[in-house]
C-alpha cells in the first residue's frame, strides 16, 4: 500500500492524552488573522500536525518539516527542502512505529513562530521507509486585521 497523508492541518497545540488519542485545539484555516501593526510578526505558537497511513509492517519511519514563504521565487533547481529563509534545511528525524499499525502521527511545534512580514508561507513535510516515500505541501497565509 502506498504511502498516504490522511490529515494535515495547523493549529495551535496538539496534545497526546493518556491511552494515545490526539487533542487538537485551536484548530486553523488557510488564512491565520493577526492583530493590526507593523513590524514582524511573531505568533506564540503554532502546531502542524500529519497523519500519514500506509504503514503496515513498517518498524521505522523518517520525516523532515520545514517552512518557506510561498510568495518568494523559488530557483527550478532549487531540492523540495529549500525552505528559503525560514528554516535550515532539515535533517531527516527517525521515528519508531508498531509494525502492526497502518497510520502514524507527526507533530511538529513552533514555539514561538518567527513569521516577518504578512504573506503566504508552505509547510513542506517528508516521510519516507521500507514501504515508500510522499512529501506533502500545505500553502496558508499569515495576514493583518484591518485597523
Amino acid at each position: 500500500m502506498a504511502l498516504t497523508v490522511k490529515l494535515q492541518t495547523l493549529c495551535d497545540d496538539v496534545r497526546v492524552e493518556v491511552g494515545g488519542t490526539l487533542t487538537v485545539v485551536g484548530l486553523m484555516g488557510e488564512r491565520l488573522w493577526v492583530p493590526p501593526g507593523e513590524g514582524m510578526i511573531i505568533l506564540p505558537r503554532l502546531s502542524f500536525l500529519y497523519v500519514v497511513s500506509g504503514l503496515r509492517g513498517v518498524g521505522r519511519v523518517s520525516c523532515r518539516h520545514a517552512l518557506r514563504r510561498a510568495d518568494a521565487p523559488v530557483p527550478d533547481d532549487a531540492p523540495a527542502f529549500d525552505p528559503l529563509a525560514l528554516d535550515a534545511a532539515p535533517a531527516l528525524e527517525e521515528h519508531a512505529h508498531a509494525p502492526d499499525g497502518d497510520e502514524h502521527s507527526f507533530i511538529f511545534v513552533r514555539s514561538p513562530m518567527t513569521v516577518g512580514p504578512p504573506g503566504a508561507f508552505v509547510a513542506l513535510f517528508e516521510a519516507t521507509c521500507d514501504a515508500g516515500a510522499l512529501q506533502a505541501r500545505y500553502l496558508f497565509h499569515v495576514e493583518r486585521r484591518a485597523a
